[in-house]
């Protein structure tokens, strides 16, 4: 596990160092990080989308391990969270 994150960081480092230097019409241009505003919302947006991957990943578990919740119960409890966050 440890050795993917190694891994994935090393190429996203490359990449970024690719992008600041080398193409003259990046695909991601690193002025968009330069102001602090920007940099703390990509940053909090970021965070916010881990946050709810873990959300609908954990959250079915939870129910179904400690709440002891059947399938059909389990849907309907998790429909309150899907339903939140969904856009219209």
């Amino acid at each position: 596990m440890s050795f993917l994150l190694v891994i994935s960081g090393a190429t996203l480092t490359g990449f970024v160092i690719y992008e600041g230097n080398i193409p003259p019409d990046p695909i991601l241009r690193l002025t968009n990080f330069a102001q602090r505003t920007a940099s703390a919302i990509y940053l909090g947006t970021f965070i916010h989308g881990v946050l709810l991957w873990c959300l609908f990943h954990y959250l079915p578990l939870y129910y179904e391990s400690v709440q002891s919740y059947s399938v059909i119960i389990l849907r309907v409890a998790i429909f309150r969270e899907i339903f939140a966050v969904t856009p219209a």
